[in-house]
């Protein structure tokens, strides 16, 4: 029977479900994916204190021509390998400046390794996640990154991020042992995030040519989006990207590929080639970007 008081229940909770954001963390807990909360009592300078790390060895004759922006720097090797693809097509270390951002404190001391092996290169590692906000905010480490690794890089994790992924499973015989032992491959720490956009405005010109690389788990959504929106994109000239939105919630990619895609994707793979099923956010943000003047990557292609 109808009365005025269920209707004002489903009102409520058509409210609660619909309408408070995510950054309050319910509706996140609703939908199983909760996106970590910025501490609104912390200011940007004390969650960010001794975030930044100059490279001591950079060169001092570096024109810094070229740019490198390498978010989610994980150990390191993501450069070294962009510095490689720079090295091929003759641009020296003094003409190239880098940024690195990386959150896990498992590895600034491996990315400052990979860093040296390029002496000349004026680089600038941020301890920081890169975000569409600044702040001090919750976030998801992969603690075992290291531990378990062939050349320091973490091939058999999920990676640490901004948003709660511990519902992924796990493959591989170190997770398992993980398992056994009732240990878990995550732990939640405070990390400072920076906007990048804002970082973007400040420090690139549109004279310098910059090469962004962002393999962010997840996060790379919201700074994208706010790219394009700030038009700060265009200050960028190639991007190369590493997609999480198989591995995200519905509401952030908007759809899932089609089942033709996917068995397209599967098909490919069995023969040795690679495609990749796109979810429709993805494809309406590379086109953003490209309207912008940006040249969209895979950043494990040659870009140069």
């Amino acid at each position: 029977m109808f009365t005025w008081s269920r209707m004002a229940f489903f009102a409520l909770l058509a409210y609660v479900v619909f309408t408070l954001p995510y950054q309050s963390g319910l509706q996140g807990m609703i939908f199983g994916l909760p996106l970590a909360t910025t501490n609104k009592v912390a200011g940007y300078k004390d969650a960010c204190e001794g975030v930044h790390v100059k490279d001591p060895i950079a060169g001092k004759n570096n024109t810094g021509e070229h740019v490198i922006l390498d978010l989610g720097a994980n150990d390191g090797q993501s450069f070294n390998i962009i510095m490689q693809q720079f090295g091929k097509a003759k641009v020296r270390p003094s003409q190239i400046k880098a940024f690195l951002w990386e959150m896990n404190p498992k590895f600034p001391k491996s990315i400052e390794g990979f860093i040296r092996r390029h002496p000349g290169v004026d680089a600038t590692l941020y301890k920081a996640a890169a975000s569409n906000r600044d702040g001090n905010v919750t976030a998801f480490i992969d603690v075992r990154a290291l531990e378990y690794s062939k050349s320091g890089a973490a091939y058999d994790s999920v990676g640490s991020s901004l948003f709660d992924r511990t519902h992924e499973q796990m493959k591989g015989k170190a997770w398992a042992d993980l398992q056994k032992k009732g240990k878990s491959w995550i732990e939640e720490k405070k990390v400072c995030v920076m906007d990048f956009t804002r970082w973007a405005h400040g420090n690139l010109r549109p004279d310098h040519n910059v090469f962004m690389k962002i393999d962010i788990e997840g996060a790379e959504f919201e700074v994208l989006q706010q790219l394009i929106d700030s038009k700060a994109a265009k200050l960028i000239d190639t991007i190369g990207i590493e997609w999480h939105g198989m591995k995200m919630r519905k509401e952030i990619c908007l759809d899932w590929p089609t089942w033709f895609d996917l068995a397209l994707e599967k098909f490919a793979k069995r023969f040795g080639y690679v495609y990749k099923a796109r979810c429709r956010r993805e494809l309406q943000i590379e086109q953003g970007l490209r309207d912008l003047g940006v040249r969209v990557t895979d950043w494990l292609l040659p870009f140069l």
